[in-house]
């Protein structure tokens, strides 16, 4: 993930395209990554009419005490 770059956008620049638009424009890296996919170590991947795909690979820092991710 480094060449993605972490920010959020003005309202104008989001209300300039339709939803699936923005978030293609996102895949594309037009916009920036959301800064809770930094956080996460996730990448949105995928964007279609009904669904989002977001892809990610856990570390121990998300680990429960009993030695698994935590889910959510």
């Amino acid at each position: 993930m480094s060449d993605v770059h972490f920010g959020v956008v003005g309202r104008d620049i989001l209300l300039a395209d339709d939803r699936l638009s923005f978030l293609r424009g996102m895949i594309e890296r037009r916009h920036p990554a959301p800064p809770f996919a930094q956080s996460m170590d996730v990448t949105l991947t995928v964007a279609e009419d009904t669904f989002v795909v977001f892809e990610g690979t856990p570390s121990e820092r998300f680990f429960n005490p009993l030695g698994t991710v935590h889910g959510g």
